[in-house]
């Protein structure tokens, strides 16, 4: 599919492929703009070609092992300045 820009021109967006001539889409693994317009064209889903390390269930997992749970306030140490 070739998709036109309003700036740079033509892009040629291959949405099976995972390719646009832009480049972006191959080497951050997130759909450039040209793809955005590609899949409104087609009727197809973007966040299908969202890599899945960029998805939120997944970037919040690198998370969930830094912080425990907060224990209750009674057996906090106290706090002291100084």
């Amino acid at each position: 599919m070739i998709q036109e820009t309003q700036n740079s021109g033509r892009f040629a967006v291959c949405l099976d492929e995972l390719g646009c001539h832009c480049g972006k889409f191959q080497k951050l693994h997130l759909p450039c703009s040209q793809v955005f317009v590609a899949c409104k064209y087609a009727h197809h889903d973007f966040e299908e070609h969202i890599a899945p390390m960029y998805r939120l269930d997944q970037v919040s997992k690198v998370y969930e092992s830094f912080f425990d749970k907060l224990r209750k306030e009674d057996y906090w140490p106290p706090y002291t300045t100084g």
